[in-house]
């Protein structure tokens, strides 16, 4: 590998840095996940992308942060001078931390650093519960581009507020960069009264479709579904993310605000593509409780939270669905044969900048790039927060109805990663998320045959 070492830079990150790729490869970490324990020993805590550049940081005290350039086939590392640590030995960590998915670029080169990531860290999870208890605080995380913390608000006049929680905190203002960011709120879509049946007529074969609107037998990730509560007559439209097995129970998993009632999620029924008896394909199994402050200290006060917008709905038993396998429609639409997927074959890890992939009932396939890494997202018009959220850039609109579509991250040929689950425009929850404990849990299984997932 041909390592460069860049000594002084005016600027934290340039411009043409700052916008550009920032990815390591959206693929599965090789080591073990690692499930950290609290002193009792009975609850696991989440493994996130900060997890992994945590240690890094533990084995190289200067490291600030990593991003790279694609077009430049290169690494940028942050390094403090002032802390032990060159470009030989933070080489060695990524690969020791990422192994053999550590970024495929062969050059890596170091930007002079003002904050160890270990720092930024810290103050992050010291400083978010009481930022985001503001009235108009809507996001915080680590910027991972420009060295900084990032706080988002409705409007710059919450600045003086934010100011004054981070003097508060002992966190230097010049170490936190506060923006005005659009709000952001779950895709959710009422579909009022529901009572068609779309193309039932389709009988010569199980899965005969023009779209991703249509009735395919068995079932694969990214086809419209609908739910509705027994003696309701409205129905919620929304996305089937991916076919899995959950403590042996058969299933598929989608965003747990397509729930009607997230409460009890026994009493939500789902219908592929629309609601009748003859499209009925599961009822809500599992969906985790929001959790308070005296729980996980990461939650703000006087709001609730979670780490994933994710709920399991379990299979009827005459109801087939293929595990590891998601709609390979035309590139930018819709529209699907029938036969085309793409094939899981491992989880993914969300960084900053990577290209990804949404695969949406409404939208069909859109590209888009990883714009923010664990975030802590507040709700527009509600008191929930979601923790350590990933944010993604997509290329077209988002439209109603593609909630709980997978993101993935493609591999080769048609081999994927999966990334998460879409819940908003831009809120993606990662898969890492979903399977902690206070989510759907350790033994979710995703990929197809074959792969250890």
């Amino acid at each position: 590998m041909n390592l460069t070492r860049v000594t002084e830079t005016k600027s934290h990150a340039r411009s043409t840095l700052v916008i550009a790729l920032l990815g390591f490869l959206m693929s599965p970490v090789t080591q073990p996940r690692a499930q950290c324990q609290n002193q009792q020993g009975l609850e696991a805590k989440v493994t996130t992308i900060h997890d992994l550049l945590a240690e890094v940081g533990k084995k190289v005290p200067a490291f600030g942060g990593i991003f790279v350039d694609e077009e430049k086939d290169t690494i940028y590392v942050y390094l403090v001078p002032i802390e032990m640590g060159d470009v030989a030995q933070v080489d060695k960590a990524i690969s020791d931390v990422f192994g053999t998915e550590r970024p495929p670029q062969h050059r890596l080169e170091v930007l002079e650093g003002r904050y160890t990531f270990s720092q930024l860290k810290e103050w992050l999870d010291r400083m978010s519960p009481r930022v985001l208890a503001l009235q108009g605080v809507l996001e915080v995380g680590i910027d991972d581009a420009k060295n900084r913390l990032d706080v988002g608000v409705e409007s710059l006049a919450m600045a003086s507020a934010v100011e004054a929680e981070l003097a508060s905190s002992g966190i230097p203002r010049e170490a936190v960069n506060i923006e005005q960011v659009a709000p952001v709120r779950p895709n959710k879509t009422f579909s009022g009264q529901d009572s068609s049946l779309e193309r039932l007529d389709k009988v010569a074969k199980e899965c005969e479709t023009e779209t991703l609107k249509d009735r395919c037998r068995p079932l694969v990730g990214s086809l419209q579904i609908k739910s509705r509560q027994p003696e309701s007559s409205e129905a919620l439209k929304c996305t089937l993310g991916f076919i899995a097995m959950r403590q042996k129970v058969r299933g598929f998993v989608t965003v747990a605000h397509c729930l009607e009632d997230e409460g009890a999620p026994q009493d939500s029924v789902f219908y592929q593509p629309a609601i009748g008896d003859k499209n009925r394909v599961g009822v809500g199994n599992f969906n985790p409780k929001f959790f308070e402050r005296d729980k996980n200290d990461k939650c703000p006060p006087r709001r609730v939270c979670r780490y994933s917008d994710a709920a399991f709905i379990k299979l009827d038993d005459m109801v087939g669905g293929s595990m590891g396998f998601i709609a390979r429609p035309t590139l930018g639409s819709s529209k699907w044969n029938g036969e085309d997927t793409f094939r899981i074959v491992g989880r993914a890890q969300s960084v900053r900048g990577t290209k990804v992939m949404r695969v949406g009932s409404q939208s069909g396939s859109s590209e888009g790039e990883v714009s923010a890494t664990c975030k802590n997202l507040n709700v527009q018009g509600s008191n929930v927060t979601y923790l350590c959220q990933t944010q993604v850039t997509w290329k077209t609109v988002v439209p109603t109805g593609d909630s709980g579509g997978p993101v993935i991250a493609i591999k080769e040929n048609n081999d994927v990663s999966l990334v998460g689950i879409l819940w908003s425009d831009i809120g993606v929850s990662p898969i890492q998320n979903l399977e902690t404990t206070d989510e759907l849990g350790l033994e979710l299984k995703i990929c197809a045959a074959g792969f250890e997932c």
